[in-house]
């Protein structure tokens, strides 16, 4: 059975967004709300993959959820939800990056910036994961075991330096230092993807 809005945001919360939030074509509220529904386990899921909190995971779809039932009257039928959705999302992603409880979880703005789909894109993240995948690979050993344990393992610097028997300044380094390698690497393969399809539209 799937989930209804009545059980994501609970029956309080949602009377109450009912009361306050007054949208005047129905017909476009209930578009909205199902459309959101088709799509809520795989924005759940990549919500997750960003900030690796599920509480927070959580907060931030339900967050969104109430941006597209308050917008929806500025949704277009026929239009591609998903990519609207998940611009919507994008940005209530980056307003829960900088609250200090997802900076312990969270890679940096900037990273999370240029793994997250850009507005006027198709809102499909597959391809900018496989890229973060493939420059984790790429860094020094010692870089990417402490970029693991850090934002997969959502370890502390303290923690890491206990494990890897190096100071807590020396952690804090090396993850300044593994992030913008990992945004330059992102970046590469970015430029490398646009090359490669501006060639091949230029055959």
């Amino acid at each position: 059975m799937e989930p209804d809005e009545h059980h994501l945001l609970g029956e309080s919360a949602f009377a109450e967004m009912k009361e306050r939030m007054m949208v005047k074509n129905e017909e476009q509220v209930e578009l909205v709300q199902r459309l959101f529904l088709q799509h809520m386990s795989e924005l759940r899921a990549w919500v997750y993959t960003m900030i690796r909190d599920l509480d927070l995971t959580n907060d931030v779809v339900q967050e969104t959820f109430l941006t597209v039932y308050k917008k929806a009257d500025q949704f277009e039928k026929g239009s591609n939800f998903r990519a609207w959705v998940y611009a919507i999302g994008r940005l209530k992603i980056l307003e829960a990056s900088r609250r200090p409880a997802v900076r312990e979880v969270a890679f940096a703005e900037d990273v999370l910036e240029l793994l997250m789909p850009k507005e006027n894109e198709l809102a499909d993240n597959s391809d900018r994961l496989s890229q973060l995948k493939s420059c984790i690979l790429k860094l020094s050993p010692t870089s990417r075991q402490a970029v693991v344990l850090r934002y997969m393992d959502a370890m502390k610097p303290p923690a890491i330096a206990q494990i890897m028997k190096w100071s807590v300044n020396a952690i804090n380094v090396t993850l300044s230092r593994a992030r913008i390698a990992l945004k330059e690497c992102i970046l590469k393969h970015e430029m490398e993807d646009s090359f490669s399809q501006k060639g091949l539209a230029g055959k």
